[in-house]
């Protein structure tokens, strides 16, 4: 049993019909009734309990039931996080330099940028870069870290490369685009 008791203010309407001799005896039924004694009740104390008495019950009801839900979560939600710790991908710091005995270039790729749950390769940024100018892609990677429902996001590459999609792409070179043609 709870230790405490809620009494709803709307029920105590009742007290008004009640002499204060009756009232007192209603909250002495009510405090045996917590107390889980019984009580030898007169007709009019009875009839003003059974309504309290009911809440109570029904209170006790709702309180059980979320004790029980609380329960269940509490067992399962450690595991879940458990669970899921092996599949996410341990944040990997931007490399410096590529020189590292450790991991081989074919081994892994170069992260340039990691947050939360995302990563993007060197690779990638390279080929966003190649089409937006660098600081539109930077500024893009900083809005979708800072989005805060960025969790449902696979790929961070390819969320870039969706926002990207409204900033105008990188203008060319036409000198570039003749010397390519001579090629």
């Amino acid at each position: 049993m709870k230790k405490s008791f809620v009494i709803h203010t709307d029920s105590l309407s009742i007290l008004d019909d009640l002499t204060d001799e009756q009232a007192g005896q209603l909250f002495k039924a009510i405090k045996s009734y917590h107390e889980g004694e019984d009580s030898d009740l007169d007709t009019i104390i009875r009839i003003a309990f059974n309504p309290f008495r009911n809440q109570f019950q029904r209170d006790q009801e709702k309180y059980l039931n979320r004790v029980e839900v609380n329960r269940a979560n509490g067992s399962k939600g450690g595991k879940k996080k458990v669970a899921n710790a092996s599949k996410r991908k341990p944040k990997v710091a931007i490399l410096a330099d590529s020189d590292s005995d450790s991991v081989s270039d074919n081994d892994k790729e170069e992260i340039y940028r990691s947050f939360d749950h995302l990563s993007i390769t060197l690779k990638d940024y390279s080929k966003l870069v190649e089409t937006w100018e660098a600081s539109d892609v930077s500024r893009i990677l900083d809005s979708i870290q800072n989005y805060k429902e960025n969790k449902k996001y696979k790929s961070l590459y390819l969320t870039a490369r969706n926002w990207l999609q409204t900033t105008p792409r990188k203008k060319v070179d036409v000198k570039e685009i003749k010397h390519w043609n001579n090629q």
